[in-house]
């Protein structure tokens, strides 16, 4: 007899285990209850009798939803079953045009293979997963359509479903003992598209099957490839060949975002539930991305689900989460996500390596030949208080078949405060209690844009965006409520302290034109149009603004590139992107070119090449100890030049059905890098002075510092896309060298930066694996942000570094393995 018993599973982790048993007329149950036992699995029985076989009993709920898909998707195959013709074709060299989406969601699919069973024509949906194809051989000819995670469609066509647009609906994949059977290459969780070079696509949803710690994370996930590293060991900025996080451009849904990470990095600025797909250009990147010097990090929001309503919620150690995606009506759809910290016993623990918590009471400031001052003493109490927050927000309005109107919202706060009381002896306070200390800080983004998409005719398709992107960061660090009695009898107040404020906001407009000329030409072009305010204020006691800075900028331009594929072999797109800048009065020009050839249906050799320009920096301040490390200038026609930088990458790949074997060098030259230090010049006898009279004058010089650099590397992956976990082996050999005038070193990534505030007499540095003299001197405190403050002593010695061992100067910041040493000179 045939019971039909259906046991769902995922392939993936239970493929590599070896199950030999032998069972003569025993329960079921008990079959299923022993085998789990002797191999650390679970299992739930339905009622329905479907049986899951679990590694996690937490999988259930996200098994049983597949599950139902499965069986949709299996009825949808059914129904779709390729037949013979039914007749013979009536139309030769067609033309085929239409749109891949998700059957259950209406989700549109982006970068979708559509193919022509026997023949080799094939093409990539776009980014908004459209797609045309010329010179399909007849109107009964079997099409192909495929896409990571989904399971690989069939269908045939014919006369009638060519006088209108192909949707093409693709189910989710499982793995099921009933499971359809689908032949081809098996994709990874992270793919490559042979035919460029150094693009790396990742979509959310796959995001489960690779380690991470805390929340899902859609930028720290491209950190597992070569020639991508991040601040730290958990950061979500990226350092990509070379270049520093503000090189790479971050753009969601047309606006661009400027801070890429909440909590020191820990977490990335975006929700994964509110993300369709992820695409990194490592570099050579097409003129249609510009204004960066290394990288484009591009996402695209989710529409939300055309078909029903979907609610969830996600809670981890360190965040709460939830969404929800509906329609509004049969044209529109809404999606809202929101996400909020909070400070559990795991959140705190990792704040706390950021920000010590420290009480020390007794004794009191010595030094200078005196002791400490005897009875009360100080009491330094630190309550830190921090959290972050993000929004996002999608409506999708369907104006016709050929017309989609959609509105993007994200914003994403930072508030972090370490004010703290300082408790003072009661003979110094003069009946007060003491000093208050103000320590706050707040950061974020705010983006919005407006898009609209149209499809002229099959050839033509068009996306119009109208854009805004702000980013804030407020710090106040002020002191007050000591009170202090003169010689005369009157008692004055301390009230002192900096305030620092950098506010940048861009609105643009942008219009992107895709034409299919035929199948081996497409060009691709569009314009660009965008107004940039910067502002950096910083102000002391309340009333004196050192620094007042107040900058904005045009920038317009167009590009235009031609992608060529004369045979299915070869692949080759030229392009120009042209901008004129408004603070310099001049134009620039951005020559790019890639190519790729195909030796044989596995082996492929690539290049690339192209010129590029930055018009705005995150420079970094000198004086880490004090104030914001980082804030955003534009650039000028004095003291902040234009960044250049010309990239050079040759690569081969050779990929089968379960692996893939890359290799790609990259050579890379900058200019117009930028850092920037403030000198201010204290009164004379200054100190920390107690007098009636603290009117003193203070002299504030700004000095901007311009260098250049060059970074080169070889970049190794081998990717297996079958086993426990389909993931890859990376291995960069980087070499970059900076040469300065400021006279300051940043061995780029893939190291990791841990930065110092020091003042050698000395700084020579040379590439890896160079000793590297350092004289130095350091304060008592020496903080890192985000390290925690590490207590020293001033000293003053001499150590010597190479790329894989410690500093030898005792108490100073260790260099890891692969960590940067960031020498700064202070004459």
């Amino acid at each position: 007899m045939n019971y039909k018993v259906r046991i769902v599973f995922e392939r993936e982790p239970l493929h590599e285990m070896d199950v030999v048993e032998h069972f003569f007329e025993e329960p079921l149950k008990n079959v299923i209850a022993k085998v789990c036992n002797e191999n650390n699995l679970h299992y739930w029985i339905e009622s329905t009798g479907t049986i899951y076989i679990l590694q996690n009993t937490d999988d259930l709920a996200r098994l049983q939803k597949l599950n139902k898909l499965s069986l949709q998707a299996s009825n949808a195959v059914k129904a779709k079953e390729i037949e013979a013709p039914k007749a013979k074709p009536k139309h030769f060299l067609v033309s085929i045009n239409g749109r891949v989406i998700d059957q259950q969601t209406g989700e549109s699919l982006p970068s979708a293979t559509v193919k022509i069973r026997g023949t080799d024509l094939n093409v990539m949906t776009n980014a908004d997963g459209y797609f045309t194809m010329f010179r399909v051989p007849s109107d009964t000819s079997v099409v192909e359509v495929s896409y990571t995670g989904y399971q690989t469609d069939y269908f045939r066509l014919s006369s009638e479903k060519l006088n209108s647009p192909l949707i093409c609906g693709l189910y989710s994949s499982l793995n099921s003992l009933n499971e359809v059977t689908i032949t081809g290459k098996k994709s990874g969780v992270m793919n490559t598209d042979s035919r460029q070079v150094g693009v790396l696509q990742l979509s959310p949803a796959n995001l489960d099957k690779l380690p991470t710690m805390g929340d899902k994370d859609v930028l720290r996930a491209f950190q597992l490839m070569p020639g991508v590293s991040g601040t730290n060991e958990s950061s979500s900025g990226a350092y990509v060949r070379g270049g520093t996080p503000d090189q790479n451009l971050v753009v969601l849904d047309g606006f661009t975002i400027y801070q890429v990470d909440h909590l020191y990095g820990f977490f990335s600025a975006f929700n994964a539930s509110a993300i369709k797909d992820v695409q990194l250009y490592k570099g050579g990147f097409t003129a249609k991305y510009g204004g960066r010097l290394s990288s484009v990090t591009e996402l695209n929001g989710k529409e939300g689900n055309k078909n029903e309503t979907n609610i969830g919620t996600d809670l981890s150690l360190l965040s709460a989460s939830g969404y929800l995606e509906t329609p509004l009506s049969d044209k529109s759809t809404l999606l809202l996500a929101v996400r909020r910290s909070y400070q559990g016993p795991f959140y705190n623990k990792i704040f706390n390596q950021f920000n010590q918590t420290s009480t020390t009471q007794g004794g009191g400031p010595g030094g200078g030949g005196r002791g400490g001052f005897g009875g009360g003493g100080f009491a330094n109490q630190i309550t830190p208080s921090s959290y972050f927050y993000d929004f996002d927000a999608k409506y999708t309005y369907s104006i016709s078949q050929k017309d989609k109107v959609s509105w993007t919202l994200y914003t994403g706060t930072d508030k972090t405060d370490n004010s703290r009381e300082l408790g003072l002896p009661s003979f110094l306070s003069s009946g007060s209690s003491g000093i208050n200390i103000t320590d706050y800080t707040k950061y974020g983004n705010l983006g919005s844009s407006i898009k609209w998409f149209r499809q002229w005719n099959k050839k033509l398709y068009s996306n119009n965006y109208i854009t805004y992107s702000s980013y804030f960061n407020d710090r106040n660090r002020s002191t007050s409520g000591f009170s202090q009695i003169d010689t005369n009898g009157i008692s004055h107040t301390l009230s002192n302290g900096t305030l620092e404020t950098n506010n940048l906001k861009d609105v643009s407009y942008k219009s992107e034109w895709e034409w299919t000329v035929s199948n081996k030409y497409k060009l691709l072009f569009g314009g660009f149009a965008s107004y940039k305010k910067i502002d950096y204020e910083y102000t002391q006691n309340d009333t004196s603004k050192l620094i007042n800075q107040h900058n904005n900028a045009m920038l317009a331009g167009f590009y235009t590139e031609l992608a060529i594929d004369p045979n299915n072999k070869f692949h080759i797109q030229p392009g120009l992107r042209a901008s004129y800048f408004g603070p310099t009065s001049k134009p620039y020009f951005e020559p790019r070119l890639s190519a790729s050839y195909s030796l044989t249906d596995k082996f492929t050799i690539k290049g690339a090449t192209g010129q590029f320009y930055q018009f705005e920096n995150q420079v970094i301040r000198e004086d880490i100890l004090a104030g914001n490390r980082n804030f955003w200038v534009l650039s000028n026609n004095s003291n902040i030049p234009v960044g250049m930088s010309r990239h050079f990458i040759l690569g081969t790949s050779y990929e089968t059905d379960e692996l893939l074997f890359s290799v790609e060098g990259y050579y890379k030259t900058l200019s117009g890098l930028t850092q920037y230090t403030v000198r201010q010049t204290q009164p004379a006898g200054g100190g920390f002075r107690m007098e009636a009279n603290q009117n003193q004058t203070q002299t504030v010089t700004e000095n901007f510092y311009e260098g250049t650099g060059r970074a080169k590397g070889v970049e190794f992956l081998v990717q297996k896309k079958w086993g426990v976990i389909p993931g890859g082996s990376a291995i960069p050999l980087p070499r970059p060298r900076i040469n300065s005038q400021l006279l300051a070193l940043i061995i780029t990534p893939p190291t990791r930066m841990c930065a110092m505030n020091l003042n050698p007499s000395t700084c020579t540095i040379t590439s890896a694996g160079i000793l590297l003299p350092l004289s130095c001197s350091v304060p008592d405190i020496l903080t890192l942000p985000p390290y925690p403050a590490i207590p020293l002593k001033p000293l003053t010695a001499t150590a010597s570094l190479t790329s894989t061992s410690a500093i030898k100067m005792p108490n100073v910041c260790r260099l890891i393995t692969g960590w940067t040493c960031q020498c700064h000179m202070i004459c």
